[in-house]
Parts: structure tokens; C-alpha cells; sequence
């Protein structure tokens, strides 16, 4: 490791290294229009373009971090675990993101004790400075 690995320019340039130049415009015109569904609520479809972006280019963990919480929010909860899981043991960005989504789609579906290890991971990493730990305080204690 260099100390380059979390700085945006060279994440940009390891994504057109492996995926190609190309397929990483695809992948971010993808997205863009993903994003723009979000924004309307349309989170099935948002989901379906952010799975496209990853077909392009699947060295991007926001790509797949965007479908699970878009699955998420249109209820498709087995898709949406597949996509944090994803997120959260290959590409390990270590921010808390996905764990808090993750875990608050777990207490919704009273699988209190799996949300409470990632909403205690969450706060860890500080996610939403204090806010997942006060969600962790409201859940888990």
C-alpha cells in the first residue's frame, strides 16, 4: 500500500485500469441516470441501472452500495442483502454506510441481533458522526 488507495483520482484511474475507458463511462452514465430514478423515488428501477453500471464496471463499491440501499428502499430485501454483503465483505470500505442501511433494514425485519452488530460497526466508523450511534442507543441498549 501506497496511501493512495483512498484517494479519488487514483480510484478513478484503477477503474479505467481494469474495466476499460469505456466501460467506465458506461458504467457512470449508468449511474447518473440511476441517481435521477433515485431522486424520483423509483427505487426498483434506480437499482436495475445501478446493477447495469456494475456490468460495466465492478471495480466500484458505490455502484453496488447504491442498489442495495435502492433495493432496500423498494422492499426488495433479498437483493438488497446481497448487495451490502457485497459491499461489506469483499470491498470493506470501512465508512459504516452499509452497515447502518443494512442494519436498519435488519430491524425492520426483526432480526434484531444482526442489526445490532452492524449498527455497533456503523457508530465505530462513525458513520453520520453521532447519528448512528444514536440509532445503535435506540436499537440495540
Amino acid at each position: 500500500r501506497f496511501g493512495y488507495e483512498d484517494d479519488k483520482p487514483t480510484k478513478v484511474l484503477e477503474s479505467i485500469l481494469v474495466s476499460g475507458s469505456n466501460n467506465v463511462v458506461l458504467s457512470v452514465s449508468f449511474s447518473e441516470k440511476a441517481d435521477t430514478l433515485f431522486r424520483e423515488k423509483d427505487y426498483e428501477n434506480a437499482a436495475r441501472l445501478f446493477e447495469l453500471a456494475i456490468e460495466y464496471d465492478n471495480s466500484d463499491y458505490i455502484f453496488y452500495e447504491n442498489a442495495a440501499i435502492s433495493y432496500y428502499l423498494a422492499d426488495n430485501y433479498e437483493n438488497a442483502e446481497i448487495y451490502f454483503d457485497r459491499v461489506i465483505n469483499q470491498f470493506k470500505p470501512r465508512n459504516g454506510k452499509s452497515e447502518f442501511y443494512k442494519g436498519i433494514m435488519l430491524v425492520e425485519l426483526d432480526r434484531n441481533e444482526e442489526a445490532c452488530v452492524l449498527l455497533k460497526k456503523a457508530a465505530e466508523f462513525k458513520f453520520s458522526n453521532d447519528g448512528s450511534l444514536q440509532v445503535y442507543n435506540t436499537y440495540c441498549n
